[in-house]
């Protein structure tokens, strides 16, 4: 999971880290040839990696996850000194991250949610490549159209925007479509011609464009 923040305070000064973070940003292809466009004084960048993946210990569950990314706005609050009712949220996610930006919103106060290539619900998903019967054996199963619902209900204002590869054979874009269509507030993006990983360099333009209106 990716999450942009945007202070509400007029001006934070830049740090080492912002600049390491923007450099991931860029080689992630969500900063590309204009890493300005995601930056200024008033924008900072929090990439949280999954328990067990990078760095980060453990085992990626849906409890640790959550863990995780709690820990890392309490850290950034900390760190900034602003507490996080005074930070304008945005979440980003890529496949199972979208499921983890849409699971951050439905739990923290978030303006903005970006979710690049998601499926409708993980068990789904597995089932389309593995079968209904040992997809139901999945220990945890992260809903979005169940989240998706939650937002709706209890957060509104929040703006969300789905992007998806029309070439993506690995989560197909029929999913995202189906989101789209049973909730209307989504705003969708059919990227054409990308596939599952390309569509973070095909859709960059649309994805930064997005984020900054």
């Amino acid at each position: 999971m990716l999450g942009v923040l945007h202070s509400k305070q007029r001006s934070i000064p830049e740090t080492p880290l912002d600049r390491v973070l923007r450099e991931r940003l860029a080689r992630a292809g969500l900063a590309g040839k204009h890493p300005r466009k995601l930056s200024g004084q008033r924008r900072r960048f929090l990439l949280v990696d999954y328990p067990g993946y990078g760095k980060n210990v453990g085992y990626a569950m849906i409890d640790s996850t959550r863990a995780s990314a709690d820990a890392a706005v309490r850290a950034l609050d900390e760190r900034l000194h602003v507490p996080e009712e005074r930070l304008a949220v945005c979440t980003i996610g890529h496949s199972l991250g979208a499921a983890v930006a849409l699971d951050f919103a439905v739990r923290h106060r978030v303006e903005r949610v970006v979710a690049i290539a998601p499926f409708t619900t993980l068990r789904e998903e597995a089932a389309r490549v593995i079968g209904r019967q040992l997809a139901r054996l999945l220990r945890e199963n992260y809903d979005n159209r169940e989240n998706l619902a939650r937002i709706a209900r209890h957060s509104p204002k929040t703006r969300i925007a789905i992007f998806h590869g029309t070439a993506d054979d690995e989560i197909p874009v029929e999913m995202s479509r189906e989101l789209a269509r049973e909730f209307p507030f989504v705003e969708f993006f059919a990227i054409d011609g990308a596939d599952h990983v390309s569509v973070l360099n095909v859709g960059h333009n649309k994805i930064v464009d997005w984020m900054n209106h």
